[in-house]
């Protein structure tokens, strides 16, 4: 990893990094600091092999950061996982510009170069200079923002198969089924996913610009799976988590110190196990997480 002293990084000193899910152990992460961004990025170890991987690009034009959380259950989930990440790092690094259209070729290009497996994608471009970003997401991982005024917001839908309005018992049952990932393409190289358009439900897309003092939370399933949700006479009303997470973070400025705050509340969660409180219902799911906090400090 290379970094420059002074100014921005240009193409030669972009400052790039892979934690790659096969190899993690227990855990990794890594933090920098380049006007006008904070980043912070962790991968932990939850299964028996990490099938979280991710991914942060920063030179003098842009800030890219990837998430992917490798589908359990089925074989060679970090093997997804990575590979996306190594293939849409490629394919945006070179783009200068935040692109829906890049976005979702780049996502299309990595269903097919996916060797084993099924991961989810959560991506985020962001210009440097204006703050103009597009945000892309193909399965569960999610996307949150937190305004300078403190406030949090889920910015993309979460691709699975239950929702608000789901018994609460289905919502605990379901929750770890998605409806689409990458990896689908692999089997003859051609992409297949319903979905790598601007047009279909299964790639959740978004952009708008970041100002100073917003945040971007983005983080595989385990973080909103160890939330506190809605219910309201056994349904669920708002399973986003934003409540939760707000209070969580409240005043904290520091983007590695939210990550080290999530991460412990959420081991701190699994420990304890199940809890209710008034109109709200937590059940703990022990995952490997993955955690990325961008800040805007400038």
């Amino acid at each position: 990893m290379k970094k420059k002293s002074k100014g921005k990084p240009d193409a030669a000193d972009a400052i790039e990094r892979v934690l790659d899910g096969s190899k993690i152990t227990d855990s990794e992460s890594f933090s920098f600091k380049e006007a006008p961004f904070s980043v912070s990025v962790l991968v932990k170890r939850g299964h028996e092999e990490c099938g979280d991987s991710a991914f942060s690009y920063c030179d003098k034009d842009k800030l890219i950061i990837g998430v992917f959380d490798g589908v359990s259950g089925e074989p060679g989930a970090s093997i997804a996982s990575s590979d996306a990440a190594r293939s849409i790092l490629a394919s945006l690094k070179s783009k200068n510009k935040a692109s829906e259209n890049d976005m979702l070729e780049a996502l299309s290009k990595a269903d097919c170069e996916i060797k084993k497996g099924y991961t989810t994608a959560l991506v985020l471009f962001i210009e440097r200079t204006s703050g103009e970003f597009v945000i892309a997401s193909i399965g569960d991982s999610v996307a949150y923002t937190r305004d300078k005024k403190g406030d949090v917001a889920l910015e993309l839908p979460i691709s699975r198969v239950v929702r608000n309005g789901d018994s609460v018992m289905r919502f605990l049952t379901y929750r770890n089924l998605v409806t689409s990932v990458l990896g689908k393409g692999n089997a003859n190289n051609e992409a297949q996913v319903p979905g790598i358009s601007s047009e279909s439900p299964d790639v959740s897309i978004c952009s708008g610009k970041m100002g100073t003092g917003d945040f971007f939370i983005l983080a595989s399933d385990a973080l909103p799976d160890n939330l506190f949700i809605k219910v309201d006479d056994g349904i669920v009303k708002d399973s986003s988590g934003n409540d939760d997470l707000e209070s969580l973070i409240e005043g904290e400025a520091d983007s590695k110190k939210i990550v080290m705050k999530l991460e412990a509340t959420v081991k701190m969660r699994i420990d304890q196990g199940r809890f209710e409180r008034k109109n709200e219902f937590l059940v703990p799911k022990e995952d490997d997480l993955t955690i990325a906090v961008v800040s805007r400090f400038v």
